[in-house]
């Protein structure tokens, strides 16, 4: 598959006599339900593609193996079809997803994982805890010091949260009478859709700090990692912060087609 940008493709000066392609391979029916679900981003659904394919099979570009052709390589070659303009947006984010994810280090993944397979687990789910997981847009990790740096390591992570699932406004007073659930995720889905994010109810910012906490208890200390990882909720960063932070990949949780 060619995946050199069309733009690019109609130049034909001494600078642009290679092209990048990718080999499309064949796959399961399940694994390319996996691979939609943003769960493998290294390969890419290629529906376009019109070769011939037994029951239960689909075809799926391997972004693992880009390399380089000439030109003069592809002339003459079949032309087994084109993406249309939804499939061709959706394959450039996908492509830039695999191109920027962060390198983080193994030991960090390692100690990260209970915390995204939690995060795996409930997200997108008819629930309030999915819900209230669906909230958070973006995970970013900052390390102290630097992963350039050999270990051990503190983390600070930053959960980002839609604006309506965090109120701007201080916790105002109590009001009588209304009682959310124990569980931080439950009552702050029952706090953003029974009571309008109500500063009075209840303080979201302070029930994600809960929910958050939990979840931090699932992770194990290393010699890599010290065990007090700092953290914040937020609804936007500040320009430092994103740029001193890495995404953890999660994009899986939150994946929408774009039209």
């Amino acid at each position: 598959m060619i995946i050199t940008q069309s733009c690019d493709l109609a130049r034909t000066d001494e600078a642009r006599l290679f092209v990048a392609v990718c080999p499309v391979v064949v796959a399961t029916a399940d694994q390319g339900a996996d691979i939609e679900r943003g769960r493998q981003p290294r390969r890419h659904l290629v529906p376009w593609n019109t070769g011939l394919l037994q029951e239960g099979e689909v075809w799926v570009a391997d972004f693992s193996l880009i390399t380089t052709l000439e030109r003069s390589v592809l002339v003459g070659a079949e032309d087994l079809g084109h993406p249309d303009e939804r499939q061709r947006r959706n394959l450039a984010d996908d492509l830039g997803r695999f191109f920027a994810r962060a390198a983080l280090p193994d030991e960090v993944n390692d100690y990260l994982k209970p915390l995204t397979d939690h995060a795996s687990k409930k997200h997108g789910k008819d629930s309030p805890q999915g819900r209230a997981l669906s909230a958070v847009s973006q995970i970013r990790v900052k390390s102290n010091p630097d992963f350039d740096v050999s270990p051990p390591w503190h983390l600070h992570l930053y959960f980002v949260v839609d604006e309506g699932w965090l109120a701007d406004s201080e916790p105002a007073p109590s009001t009588p009478g209304v009682t959310l659930s124990s569980d931080p995720l439950t009552a702050l889905d029952e706090l953003v859709n029974t009571h309008s994010l109500d500063p009075s109810v209840a303080d979201s910012g302070a029930l994600w700090r809960q929910a958050i906490q939990q979840w931090l208890e699932k992770l194990t200390a290393t010699d890599d990692v010290r065990d007090q990882v700092s953290f914040e909720v937020t609804t936007s960063l500040t320009p430092a912060q994103y740029q001193d932070s890495d995404e953890l990949d999660l994009r899986h949780l939150s994946r929408v087609n774009i039209d």
